[in-house]
């Protein structure tokens, strides 16, 4: 709504919020996707102090298809911790939940991070695979393609970065377990290739093995990608002398490139790509 006049609101994504009386607790109960929010038909409105000129529109519609209530729900605890601007003024009523959008509020971060917070907590049962296919529709659906891997990776990464660097060779050099394994951290369940690749990403220092490239994401992350030597698709695993970190131009010639693998061992590999010749030792984690 702007100056006072109801403007129809197509493809939002509304997150609902509940209160359990019994504890005090106010939870993130679920979503609505693909809804549709408009006026009254007689122009009438409902008041809610806390909403944009304290008007609410009551006419709500949503695709079952891309709504659904969290099997688990989230406790709002963290949220306005995060998003209430320092002054927990998030709770609308006794019926609803807004983050007003004011100053440098991120609305939309504050969706996605609830979204993909109930899809780590649908990984946790296997019984709930169709909720967690469905709810990887609806976060792709406002947000872009999701990479559960690439999620895993960066919150193993941020488990294992105090790690000692001794530590964290000695469990690579060790592992002996299938990569396919699952490893329990914290009461979380991750795949144990996705943690190597973590570990490996913190040893060699997010750095492209062949041009010393580190990418600076916009969060200030490092990003870097893992290539395997051996692909997957022939046996190959996650392990520290079948994975180089190269920037995405380099994994894509070292995959669909002029590329050629001159000797691999043990110890080191040496490759070309576009004809020069790069070696890698493996030994230097």
């Amino acid at each position: 709504m702007r100056g006072g006049v109801a403007k129809p609101l197509s493809d939002a994504l509304i997150i609902f919020w509940s209160k359990d009386i019994t504890k005090e607790i106010g939870k993130i109960v679920g979503v609505y996707g693909k809804a549709t929010i408009d006026k009254l038909k007689d122009n009438r409105y409902y008041n809610y102090e806390g909403f944009e000129n304290d008007c609410f529109i009551a006419n709500i519609q949503a695709e079952i298809d891309f709504s659904m209530p969290f099997p688990t729900p989230l406790n709002d605890e963290k949220y306005k911790k995060k998003y209430s601007n320092g002054d927990n003024k998030i709770l609308v009523g006794q019926a609803g939940l807004r983050y007003k959008d004011r100053g440098n509020f991120k609305i939309f971060d504050f969706a996605k991070e609830v979204i993909l917070d109930e899809i780590n907590e649908l990984q946790k049962d296997k019984t709930k695979e169709n909720k967690l296919i469905k709810l990887k529709t609806i976060y792709e659906y406002y947000f872009g393609k999701l990479n559960i891997d690439e999620l895993e990776e960066n919150e193993l990464i941020e488990i294992y970065k105090n790690k000692p660097r001794e530590e964290l060779i000695n469990e690579l050099l060790n592992n002996t377990n299938n990569d396919d394994d699952k490893i329990q951290i914290n009461g979380k369940i991750y795949k144990r290739n996705n943690s190597n690749i973590a570990k490996i990403k913190l040893l060699r220092g997010f750095h492209c093995q062949i041009c010393g490239k580190t990418i600076i994401k916009k969060d200030g992350s490092k990003y870097v990608e893992a290539a395997h030597i051996k692909a997957r698709s022939k046996g190959g695993r996650e392990l520290w002398n079948n994975i180089i970190l190269l920037c995405p131009n380099h994994h894509k010639e070292f995959d669909i490139g002029k590329s050629e693998i001159v000797s691999h061992n043990e110890n080191n590999i040496v490759l070309k790509i576009e004809d020069k010749e790069y070696s890698i030792l493996f030994e230097k984690l």
